[in-house]
This record gives structure tokens, sequence and C-alpha cells, in this order.
């Protein structure tokens, strides 16, 4: 691999390796709030990290020098924080196509920001804004992904995966860094120029498209189909009822 083939103007720039940390995304905001201007695409990356989060406060457990834990800043000023969803896509599509420039092919997001690959979890994200009025100050993305983890605890070895497990052999953390870098800020370029052709890039990427799958709803357990995620965020489902959209935690992914 040529350290050109995945070059990047600002992300991944200015690297900052740590030993152990709680939350890379927790040093990161407090690097951006207590330190002065932190520059735009500044990574935080940790062999451990020992208290990482996911969405909605779900716990992220990586065992420690096996996998990628890191954060990222970045000052999305030009997007409408109406829309802030739509970077949420950018990272998604970065993150599964820079999995997908590894493997080859397999890897698809699954709604809200999970990354997977032949139905298990391959990894996660987490976006924190930070919002000023009607402005973004900040954006910190937190990526976790399983790279050379081969055990998993009882109640993740059914839902998880590794890329060394698909790969047959062991990863270079460093260099999964360095594509993931370039490909976010291929999709960040792009989501300035055109938030349409991400959009539909998401979508066509999406786990179980178009694939009638059970979910649940306050205890109900039902059959829908999945039509696509909207700007807003909001998972659409196509039920008998006709289109129905739920925010997080609204619904539960059952199959």
């Amino acid at each position: 691999m040529q350290n050109n083939t995945f070059s990047t103007l600002f992300v991944g720039q200015n690297l900052i390796r740590l030993s152990a940390v709680d939350s890379t995304n927790n040093f990161l905001k407090m690097m951006v709030s207590n330190s002065g201007p932190v520059p735009e695409g500044t990574v935080i990356m940790a062999d451990h990290q020992y208290a990482g989060r996911g969405q909605q406060g779900n716990t992220w457990h990586s065992e420690p020098g096996l996998n990628l834990t890191c954060s990222i800043v970045l000052y999305p000023e030009f997007l409408d924080v109406s829309n802030q969803y739509l970077l949420n896509m950018a990272v998604c599509v970065a993150v599964r196509d820079a999995a997908n420039s590894v493997l080859e092919e397999g890897v698809v997001i699954k709604w809200p920001n999970d990354i997977y690959h032949s139905d298990k979890k391959l990894g996660g994200i987490l976006i924190e804004n930070a919002i000023s009025g009607k402005k973004y100050k900040s954006a910190i993305i937190g990526i976790g992904l399983n790279v050379n983890q081969e055990y998993f605890s009882e109640d993740q070895v059914k839902a998880a995966i590794s890329f060394r497990e698909i790969l047959g052999r062991e990863l270079k953390v460093d260099d999964l860094l360095k594509i993931i870098c370039h490909h976010l800020e291929v999709q960040y370029m792009r989501l300035r120029d055109s938030a349409d052709e991400l959009t539909d890039d998401y979508h066509n990427g999406l786990y179980r498209l178009g694939t009638p799958a059970l979910f649940e709803e306050s205890g109900r357990i039902f059959e829908a189909t999945i039509k696509g995620v909207s700007k807003s965020g909001r998972l659409m489902l196509q039920t008998t009822k006709g289109v129905k959209e739920y925010g997080l935690k609204e619904v539960v992914f059952l199959t």
C-alpha cells in the first residue's frame, strides 16, 4: 500500500496518539473547548478506550490494542443545522467505502450509524455536534471498528465480526485509519457540493433496504420494509398502514 494512495489535505494531518483514554470523543471535545483553535481534521487515536460510547449512551467494548478507536473534529459551518443528519450520512458512506476498499464487498450501513458485514456488526459511529444558535460550532466524529479482535464476549460473539475474521489475516490499524481519513475527506467535500448524490449513495448501501424485516415498537412486533432515511435522520418504513417514520429508539430492528 503506497502512502500517497490515500493522501489527504487536512483529515488526519494532525494525529494525536494516546495509549489509553476513557473516550476519544471526550478527549477531543475537551481539546476543542479548552485549548483554543484545533485544526479541522485533527484525529485522536487510542490503543485502549476503556469507556467508549455508542449511540444513545450505549457502551462500546473494544479489546486493547487490537481495534481502531478514534475521533475526528470537523467544522461543517456550511451545513444548515436542520440537515445535520446529512453529516452522519457522509461519515457512514466514508467508513463503508473505506471498509469495502479493504474487504472488496459486503459492507453496509445499518441505520442509524452501525457498519455491518454478513449480518454482523463490524463497527459503529458516534457524532456529537456542538451548535450555537442556528450554526455549527463543531462536530466530533467517533469511529470504532473491530480490526484484529478474534474473541468476543458471550453476548457479542453472535453479533460482532472483525476485519481479521473476514480476511483471515491481521490488518494494520494505522493503514485502515489512513484509508478512512481519505474517504472521510472525499465525502465531506462531496457534502459541500451535492447532498442529493450523497443521500442516494447512503440509501444504496443501507442494510436490508427494500427487504421485509421484523421490527418492534413499544412491545408490538410487526413486519415492514425499509424505504429509506429522511434528511432529518428518521427511518422510513413501509407498513400495512402506509409509510411511517421513526426516530432513534422509537423502533427496534429485530431481523
